[in-house]
């Protein structure tokens, strides 16, 4: 979990399992999971098994171990981490969120120097999402990369947006949305190179044959690195009449996405909705990460490029719809994404208080714990019947033409 958690240093692990006289092989890469049989160390057979396997993993290469090179001396950082880490925990300085600090990476001829983990999203199976704040070596401007493992199939966020800014520049009447988009300046795929450890096993899982006769489908994922301006989390807030803006932007903004360029976003949480500030103080609201959103064409084509074989978005937020097992099938709808900005606003009024702190504004309460709110959202929102569809045209227009409503 820890391996796999650092999707920077880390694009599968090898590990060996040991109980007692036996011994088993385990391979992770966040699309599968793969386990060998238990070998019997007590037979010559399993012995001799046993000296091939480490003279075997002897002879692989770093990258062929799992370990990426996208981050400058990222292989001397992997080999020193648990020494620093242990070293570091004694003194009681150590904190995971400071691992890549003063670490640099450069994408598209461009240098930044990485600072403090915003976010990092542990998992086995997914896109392990990492957020690191950055600063550009050019101007010293402050960026955030976010490293994640999405499907390779799954059109790139960079792509979304710059659909969305050219549908907003093409009319003066969508002018105003283009202070609601992210601002992304560069994005790299790293995919799996050919002949690799990941290429061999892909591979291997595809041309199987299963007992009972079903085939594996390996979910072939790349390294996404996106780089983009900074936002700040709706929680630095304290105001409620801002609060109270950025929520109406973040309507207005999915509505006209999805109205205009044709986009839904399909992930909306307490992470996504972010806001920018004017020198004049004016905060306006940003939904971002756009890493599950699709257009709408693919989606009712049924090719929106997701080859994803689990339900994607962040559970507690997720429309009830789309959490049930027994609806696996069941098409993401504009209607969800308004159902998880309400769950959003929910979370929000009943985990935080409006008091004024150094480093968080808005201060988590000790009370409600996150899995009594789940089940209170069951209790007010009800079973979910069938709404059908709604469609552009049954819909109010929320936003005006050239003048955005402000509270």
């Amino acid at each position: 979990m820890e391996h796999l958690s650092n999707v920077i240093l880390r694009s599968h692990s090898i590990l060996t399992l040991f109980d007692r006289d036996r011994f088993q092989l385990e391979y992770f890469d966040r699309s599968v999971i793969a386990v060998s049989t238990a070998v019997d160390l007590s037979t010559e057979a399993g012995q001799t098994l046993f000296i091939l396997m480490v003279y075997g993993l002897r002879r692989l290469s770093p990258e062929d171990l799992g370990l990426r090179t996208v981050v400058k001396d990222s292989l001397k950082l992997c080999t020193d981490y648990e020494s620093t880490a242990k070293r570091l925990e004694e003194k009681g300085i150590w904190d995971w969120r400071r691992m890549f600090r003063n670490r640099r990476m450069t994408i598209e001829n461009v240098e930044y120097t990485l600072k403090d983990i915003v976010f990092r999203q542990p998992g086995l199976i997914g896109r392990s999402t990492c957020v690191v704040a950055a600063r550009r070596s050019t101007d010293n401007k402050h960026f955030v990369v976010k490293f994640s493992c999405p499907a390779r199939t799954r059109a790139t966020e960079m792509e979304l947006i710059q659909k969305a800014r050219v549908c907003a520049e093409s009319d003066e009447e969508h002018a105003w949305v283009l202070s609601h988009l992210p601002n992304m300046v560069a994005s790299k795929d790293v995919v799996i190179a050919k002949g690799s450890v990941q290429a061999r096993m892909r591979d291997f899982l595809d041309s199987a044959v299963y007992a009972d006769e079903k085939k594996y489908y390996y979910e072939d994922r790349c390294l996404r690195i996106c780089v983009s301006e900074e936002l700040f989390p709706i929680t630095d807030l304290t105001s409620q009449r801002k609060i109270a803006q950025v929520f109406l932007d973040i309507l207005q903004t999915h509505k006209w996405l999805y109205d205009f360029p044709k986009i839904l976003h399909r992930d909306l949480s307490m992470s996504n909705i972010m806001f920018r500030e004017d020198e004049l103080g004016h905060v306006f609201g940003v939904p971002n990460d756009l890493d599950l959103a699709s257009l709408l064409s693919e989606l009712e084509s049924g090719t929106s490029g997701s080859t994803s074989l689990r339900r994607t978005g962040t559970p507690p937020f997720m429309a009830l719809d789309l959490q049930n097992p027994h609806k696996l099938q069941v098409r993401h709808l504009y209607r969800h994404d308004l159902e998880s900005l309400f769950y959003v606003l929910l979370m929000l009024v009943c985990r935080h208080d409006f008091t004024r702190k150094k480093k968080r504004a808005l201060v988590l309460r000790e009370k409600p714990p996150v899995q009594r709110l789940v089940r209170l959202r069951a209790i007010l929102v009800g079973p979910q019947k069938d709404q059908g569809r709604l469609l552009p045209g049954h819909q109010r227009r929320l936003y005006q033409s050239s003048n955005r409503p402000r509270i």
